[in-house]
C-alpha cells in the first residue's frame, strides 16, 4: 500500500505517515488502518477495475488479450458468460476473440451455450 501510493509530500509526507502509524498501532505491527486515511483511499481506488500505469507504459492489446484469456478460461470458453465478466456485449467479444485469433483448443465446441 506505501509503495502504491504517489506521495506527493514526497519524504516529509512519508516521514510524517510513519510516525503517525508507529504512534497509532496497538502492537508490535502496523496495519492499513494505522496508515492516513488519503493512503487508505487510494488502495480502496485502485482494487476494483482501476489499473496503475507503469512507467514503462504497457501494450494495451497484450492486456486487453489477457483479461480476455482469463475471461475464457473463468467460464470454460463460454462466450456470453465472459462477455458478462468482462463488461462487454456477445457481440463485441466475439469480434476480439476473432481479432485476436483466440479459440477453445480441446475441439469441445465454440464455447457457446
Amino acid at each position: 500500500m506505501m509503495n502504491d501510493y504517489g506521495w506527493p509530500g514526497n519524504v516529509r509526507q512519508l516521514e510524517s505517515a510513519i510516525e503517525r502509524a508507529i504512534l497509532l498501532c496497538e502492537g508490535d505491527m502496523i496495519t492499513p488502518d494505522d496508515l492516513p486515511s488519503e493512503l487508505q483511499q487510494e488502495s480502496r481506488g485502485t482494487s476494483a477495475g482501476a489499473f496503475k500505469l507503469p512507467p514503462e507504459g504497457i501494450s494495451f492489446e497484450e492486456v486487453e488479450k489477457n483479461l480476455i484469456l482469463q475471461a475464457m478460461d473463468q467460464t470454460d470458453y463460454n462466450i456470453t458468460k465472459a462477455a458478462k465478466l468482462l463488461g462487454l456485449t456477445f457481440r463485441t467479444l466475439q469480434y476480439r476473440l476473432e481479432k485476436f485469433g483466440i479459440k477453445k483448443t480441446d475441439g469441445k465446441g465454440d464455447g457457446e451455450e
